[in-house]
């Protein structure tokens, strides 16, 4: 159930408990992770699988998660462009 902001979030769990889902599948953004452990206590209250992009929705109560672990990215993605800089750096020097 498609939701644009906070506000909405209390009637688009209602429609989800309405329409009596197997599951829930939760995409990751900032008006659901700051909202997680409603979303997350709905589904137990639900009894629904919930399934969610980031862990910091499961340390909320959420089943499960898959996804890339969101504290650690920043860093990996500089060692990462630290390496490239220096190959690319140590190429172009010896060239």
């Amino acid at each position: 159930m498609p939701f644009r902001a906070g506000a909405e979030i209390d009637d688009a769990l209602e429609r989800v408990r309405a329409a009596r889902a197997d599951a829930m599948l939760v995409y990751p953004d900032g008006v659901t992770l700051v909202h997680r452990a409603k979303i997350a206590e709905f589904a137990m209250a639900q009894r629904l699988p919930s399934m969610f992009g980031w862990r910091e929705y499961c340390e909320a109560g959420g089943l499960a998660s898959y996804g890339a672990n969101q504290p650690l990215t920043p860093t990996a993605s500089s060692k990462a462009r630290s390496r490239l800089t220096y190959q690319w750096s140590s190429r172009r020097n010896s060239s």
